[in-house]
């Protein structure tokens, strides 16, 4: 993309979002470098914080809260010059909201990050 330019996304609402397995790294469950691991224990204790645990229901609170991200189309917040699609979305749980960013390639979510009162990797 060139500077200056206004990029254009294509939304195909046939086309759900794909997590795989990045439900693992959000709750806690990442394997790899000490940063990783570290960064992904952080992210868990965050939605333990506001009360959405490493189970069914909290599994389904935050694969909800992804598709619900992936199909507003007012949570783009930027695309990377790689063409991915930085997005942001307010996670609620019981207990509290945390402010998500995820980062997609097309449908496919490649990674992301919690934001909240105690995080570690506040903007």
């Amino acid at each position: 993309m060139l500077a200056g330019e206004t990029p254009v996304l294509v939304h195909n609402a046939n086309c759900g979002p794909e997590i795989g397995t990045k439900l693992e790294y959000f709750f806690g469950n990442a394997t790899g470098n000490a940063h990783n691991i570290q960064r992904s224990g952080d992210m868990a204790s965050q939605l333990n914080r506001i009360g959405i645990g490493d189970n069914a229901r909290g599994r389904a609170l935050f694969s909800e809260h992804l598709d619900e991200v992936f199909n507003n189309p007012n949570s783009v917040v930027r695309v990377q010059e790689n063409g991915r699609t930085v997005r942001e979305g307010l996670l609620k749980g019981p207990d509290g909201m945390l402010k998500t960013e995820t980062i997609w390639d097309g449908n496919r979510l490649i990674t992301g990050q919690l934001y909240g009162s105690n995080s570690r990797y506040r903007k």
